[in-house]
Formats: structure tokens, C-alpha cells, sequence
């Protein structure tokens, strides 16, 4: 899809060039040349016919730069490179293969998506990682070191939805495969409640032929001790529209009292109103008052009332 020079074109060759150009346009919907009759389109080369969907297959575009183009260019890439398999060092041990989610270092939660059971036949993977907003905010994602590896080239690409996290992941080259099993990427959340729950909530695998394999899914979960004193986090998101969610701590079962007020101190909306477990929880606010209806843009504010115990958090509601 490049000349070589930075342009579009077309010289033969599937290299660096063309992933630079793939990468530009990446994650595109209805991609369309702008000042230019090739441009973004130009990357809608996936999927190829079927049934085998092989790499030297009639493209169909279907509006929508992504995981097919992805390996497309994958299998065409550097078309006289040798068979490598060199990425993870777990060698396989008879196991299903599967993607889950496990544990990894970090000051912040962090998990690892994982590939299991693989005896080298993995090309590229796509997974979307489900998570709770009001228990979780979304900070970033990386290959692993062991992905990065000198010896092979890899595409790594992620992207954010309300409580999803998009991965694709891909080794470039014709009969390149993901060798082992292991790590492939860490994803990176700030905690909002303390417990937490994430899942691979679907997967594409992909072999070297581009057909689809099939592999059993995984989560990961973590419930944290019982909080030690009463806490009303802020609410996320802020700004917000229409809803928003506040997390809150109970040491012991208590009466628990949570309401918005307006910026005249007006009682709008009561949340709780009641006795409550002790554990993290969370309350959600709508936007709308008492009778249901719709409130207006602006400054509110969410109280927290318990024995002994009163806080208060300042939200914006954008329309």
C-alpha cells in the first residue's frame, strides 16, 4: 500500500511501509481517501473470500479498517521471512487452549491477558476484556516484555469502549506464529471500589491460514478486605450524562443515608435510604429527581450520611 516514500502506492513488497500505513488508519469506520483517491480505503483489504480466507485471497471490504485487515497484512508481511516462534516462553502442557486474565505486578490493578495451551499455531489475537465502570476506570495497556521480542515484529493495538477494553494483537510475517504460551499484554485500571471483576468477554483467534480457532475464555476477580471506616468516593464519570456512578464504604451494618442536592441545597434525589451490609458498594444517579424526571444541566452535590460519619462530593451534569 506505500511507495516507499511515505505515499500511497504499490511496489510488491509487504514491509514496514505498509504497517506504518495500516497503523495510520487503524480502527477507522467507513474509511475514505481525504485529498487523496487511495487514502484510508486503500487499507480496507479484509476479509478475504471465503471459505479459507487466504492471505492471497479476493479482498471484500466491509467499511471498517480492523482485525481482518490486521491479518491480512500479517500474513503477507515480509513474504521470504523464515517460520519464527519466538515470543512466549511457556512451553505447552497438553492444557485447552484459552484466553484469561490473571495477575501482574503493578501499584495500580493490573492484570495480564493471557494465552494458554498454545503449541505455536496462534497468529493474532482479538479480545475485548469486559470490567465494571463503577468499579473500575480504564488506565492503559501494553505488550509484554516477552512480545517485544528482537526477533520477530508485532502489531499491538488497543482500544476503549464503556466497560470494554479492546486488544488486537498480531505477529507480522508469512508462517509466524505465537510460540507458547504466556503473557501477552497488561491492561491497567485505577480501583473506584475496591472489589473488581474483569473477563475476557469474547475472542478471535486466528491460525496461519486466517482460520478461526476456537478457545474457552477467562476472568479474574479480586475481593479486597472489608473497608475499615465509612467513604464516599467521587463519582465517575464527572462530567457526566446522563448517569453516573459513587462508590461508597460501609465498615459494619449501618443505616446509610445518600441524596443530590442542587446548588440551593434542595434535596433532589435519594439514592439510600436504609440499612446496609458492610462491604464497597455502589449508588447510580440518572440525572433525574425523585419523580423521575429529567433535571437540568449543572452543579450538584451527593452526601453521605452514616453514624458518626458525613461527606459530600461535588458533581457536573453536561447535556
Amino acid at each position: 500500500m506505500s511507495d516507499g516514500w511515505g505515499g500511497w502506492g504499490y511496489d510488491g513488497n509487504v514491509d514496514d511501509d505498509d504497517i506504518l500505513k495500516l497503523s495510520g488508519c487503524y480502527g477507522t469506520v467507513d474509511p475514505v481517501g481525504v485529498g487523496d483517491p487511495n487514502g484510508d480505503a486503500e487499507c480496507d483489504v479484509g476479509p478475504t473470500v471465503h471459505p479459507d480466507w487466504h492471505r492471497l485471497g479476493l479482498p471484500l471490504p466491509d467499511d471498517d479498517v480492523e482485525f481482518e485487515d490486521l491479518m491480512v497484512f500479517a500474513m503477507n508481511y515480509g513474504v521470504v521471512a523464515p517460520r519464527v516462534v519466538p515470543f512466549l516462553p511457556e512451553e505447552y502442557d497438553a492444557s485447552p487452549l484459552a484466553v484469561t486474565l490473571g495477575a501482574a505486578d503493578g501499584s495500580d490493578v493490573s492484570v495480564a491477558l493471557r494465552l494458554e495451551g498454545n503449541v505455536g499455531e496462534i497468529k493474532g489475537v482479538s479480545a475485548a476484556v469486559s470490567y465494571d465502570p463503577s468499579e473500575l476506570a480504564f488506565v492503559s495497556a501494553r505488550l509484554t516484555d516477552d512480545m517485544l521480542s528482537p526477533i520477530g515484529d508485532v502489531f499491538f493495538w488497543f482500544g476503549e469502549e464503556e466497560g470494554r477494553v479492546l486488544v488486537d494483537v498480531v505477529v507480522l510475517g508469512t508462517g509466524v506464529t505465537v510460540g507458547g504460551s504466556g503473557d501477552l499484554a497488561i491492561l491497567t485500571f485505577r480501583s473506584l471500589a475496591g472489589d473488581y471483576q474483569l473477563e475476557v468477554e469474547s475472542a478471535r483467534l486466528r491460525d496461519v491460514d486466517n482460520l478461526d480457532l476456537d478457545a474457552r475464555l477467562g476472568g479474574y476477580a479480586s475481593g479486597g478486605d472489608l473497608p475499615t471506616v465509612f467513604r464516599l468516593l467521587q463519582n465517575a464519570p464527572n462530567p457526566f450524562n446522563p448517569k453516573t456512578t459513587l462508590a461508597y464504604h460501609v465498615p459494619r451494618e449501618s443505616e446509610v443515608t445518600i441524596r443530590v442536592y442542587d446548588v440551593a441545597g434542595r434535596s433532589v434525589r435519594t439514592l439510600l435510604d436504609g440499612m446496609v451490609e458492610p462491604g464497597r458498594h455502589a449508588a447510580v444517579w440518572d440525572g433525574t429527581n425523585d419523580s423521575g424526571e429529567a433535571v437540568g444541566s449543572g452543579i450538584y452535590f451527593c452526601t453521605m450520611e452514616a453514624p458518626d460519619f458525613h461527606d459530600s462530593r461535588k458533581m457536573t451534569l453536561l447535556k
